[in-house]
C-alpha cells in the first residue's frame, strides 16, 4: 500500500484538475481523508516551491466555514507535494443534475451560502474563478434543507504554482466564462458573484446549454449574454429571484453588484421563496436571448 508521510492511499478518486486524487486512511487518527497529490515544478526552485505552497496551504487551513471543505493538513515528501482534505459525505452538482430536481429554495440555499463563503475567504485572498458543476457537493441536513460545500478553494493560486503562469485558462469551465477572466482581467469577487449567478441557472434549468461549447464559442456567447431565458426551462422562478440572478450573471462587470455585501443586500427575501414550488423542469426554447431582455 502506498503511503505518503502518515497517510495511507486506499484508492485513487480519479484524476483532479490539478493531479491524483485519493482516498487515503490517516494512520495517525485512523479516519479517512481526501489526498490530492501533485508534482513539484521541475523548474522551480525546491526551496522556494516549498515556501510558496507552504503558505498558501497556511491560508487555507486557516478557513472555517461550514460551506468550505476543511483542508487538515499538508506536505512534501520526495517530488511531490500533497494537500490533505476531509472526507465527506455527499454528492457533486454535476452529479446529481437529471436525477433530481433543485427546488428555487435550494437554488436560494446555495447561493445564499456561497455569497456568505466568499466573504469570509476575501480576508485571506481567495475568490473563486473556477467553479465548475463539480466543484461544490450537497449535503443533506438532518433538520431538512441541504448544505452546499466547496470543495476545491484555492486552486486558481494552487494552478500557477503547479503548472506555471497562464495555465489558469485551461480551468476556466465554458459554463463559468465570466468576459473579463477570459481577457485576463479577473475582478476579484466580481467574478465570482457572475460564477455563481451561473450555477444557480443550471441548477434551475437542470444543466447548462453552454456547458458542453468550445471554451471560445462559449467565451463568445457570455460577452453578449446570450443564454435561454431560464423560464424557457423552469416556469416557476419567482420574478425578484430571476431579476437578482440575471444582475449576477450580467456580461459587464460593472452591471453586477460591486460585493458579496452588495448581491446578499440586494438578494431577495426568503419569504418570497416558497420551498413547496413545482420543481418540473420544462423544455427550453429554441433560441437563445441576451439574458438582459428576459422580463
Amino acid at each position: 500500500m502506498q503511503t505518503m508521510n502518515r497517510y495511507k492511499i486506499k484508492h485513487s478518486l480519479g484524476n483532479g484538475r490539478l493531479g491524483q486524487v485519493y482516498l487515503a486512511e490517516d494512520s495517525l487518527l485512523g479516519r479517512n481523508v481526501i489526498l490530492r497529490k501533485f508534482d513539484i515544478p521541475q523548474n522551480e526552485d525546491r526551496s522556494t516551491f516549498e515556501k510558496k505552497f507552504l503558505s498558501l496551504v497556511k491560508d487555507l487551513s486557516s478557513v472555517e466555514d461550514s460551506s468550505v471543505l476543511p483542508v487538515l493538513d499538508a506536505g512534501i515528501e520526495g517530488d511531490s507535494a500533497y494537500i490533505i482534505g476531509a472526507s465527506v459525505n455527499g454528492d457533486t452538482i454535476q452529479n446529481l443534475l437529471g436525477k433530481q430536481a433543485f427546488s428555487v429554495k435550494d437554488v436560494y440555499d446555495l447561493a445564499e451560502q456561497l455569497l456568505e463563503a466568499l466573504g469570509q475567504l476575501r480576508q485571506f485572498g481567495f475568490f473563486h474563478y473556477h467553479f465548475r458543476l463539480s466543484s461544490v457537493l450537497v449535503q443533506q441536513k438532518a433538520n431538512g434543507g441541504k448544505n452546499f460545500l466547496l470543495m476545491d478553494l484555492g486552486y486558481s493560486k494552487l494552478m500557477p504554482l503547479i503548472h506555471g503562469q497562464g495555465s489558469e485558462r485551461k480551468m476556466i469551465a465554458p459554463a463559468f466564462a465570466a468576459p473579463e477572466l477570459c481577457q485576463g482581467k479577473p475582478m476579484g469577487e466580481i467574478t465570482s458573484l457572475f460564477m455563481i449567478g451561473q450555477l444557480c441557472y443550471a441548477m434551475l434549468a437542470d444543466s447548462h446549454p453552454l456547458a458542453d461549447l468550445p471554451l471560445a464559442t462559449a467565451m463568445a456567447k457570455h460577452r453578449v449574454g446570450e443564454i435561454p431565458y431560464i423560464s424557457g426551462y423552469r416556469s416557476n422562478i419567482p420574478e425578484a429571484f430571476k431579476a437578482w440572478m440575471y444582475k449576477l450573471m450580467s456580461p459587464n462587470w460593472e452591471d453586477r453588484p460591486q460585493s458579496v455585501e452588495e448581491a446578499l443586500a440586494q438578494m431577495p427575501t426568503e419569504c418570497q421563496i416558497t420551498a413547496d414550488e413545482n420543481t418540473q423542469v420544462i423544455q427550453p426554447q429554441p433560441q437563445s436571448f441576451p439574458v438582459a431582455l428576459e422580463a
